[in-house]
């Protein structure tokens, strides 16, 4: 996996981000991408003619919403009473 600087990140005030942009953003192949389009999956997209752009917002936003929280174990063997 790529990491990536916080100087590649995207600005609030950059333009809207390519699928390149985007897969390098998020640390996946820009066909990973295209692939999640065609499945309707994956961050929202504009499309406008050919041309397919991302907003930084729904990025962070799509990557917000795949943030899982760990299970905690619960133990289920009863404490001993005194």
């Amino acid at each position: 996996m790529t990491t990536v600087s916080i100087e590649d990140q995207p600005t609030s005030d950059a333009p809207l981000m390519n699928t390149n942009d985007v897969a390098r953003f998020i640390g996946l192949g820009p066909q990973t991408l295209i692939n999640w389009r065609c499945q309707h999956k994956g961050p929202a997209w504009l499309k406008y003619g050919n041309i397919v752009r991302y907003t930084r917002a729904d990025v962070l936003e799509w990557l917000s919403e795949q943030r899982k929280a760990p299970r905690r174990r619960v133990n289920t063997a009863a404490a001993p009473t005194r």
